[in-house]
């Protein structure tokens, strides 16, 4: 599979980096492309029922022309999400309500230009 690297320049949670294994592809019901991926360190937030926490995400591209299934510009930018109910193990087809998202960031290639934020 392949793997990117996860950071951003306007999410806190999502500033330093993070390995992103991509684990497989998956469509919302419009067509556009996801993928989830699994992460080396995993993503926190919290609700009105405590804090959560998952090794795994949902990333899809934020801009019309970019791919998250086979990038070709860097970075790429995405949305980060996670499932609010569905199991990654089982989920084809994805709507935004099944969706909570934790915040955007950038795909780069390597990891010093994530932890750098290079763009090219």
């Amino acid at each position: 599979m392949e793997k990117y690297f996860l950071s951003s320049l306007e999410n806190k949670q999502l500033s330093y980096v993070r390995e992103c294994e991509y684990i497989r592809s998956i469509k919302f019901k419009t067509g556009k492309n996801a993928v989830i991926v699994k992460l080396n360190e995993p993503l926190q937030w919290s609700d009105s029922e405590g804090f959560h926490g998952s090794d795994y995400a949902i990333v899809t591209a934020r801009h019309e022309g970019y791919d998250v299934i086979e990038p070709i510009y860097f970075p790429t930018f995405v949305y980060v999400t996670v499932l609010k109910e569905k199991d990654y193990d089982f989920v084809e087809e994805i709507e935004n309500d099944d969706l909570l998202i934790i915040g955007i960031g950038e795909l780069y290639e390597t990891y010093e230009k994530a932890k750098y934020h290079v763009f090219d």
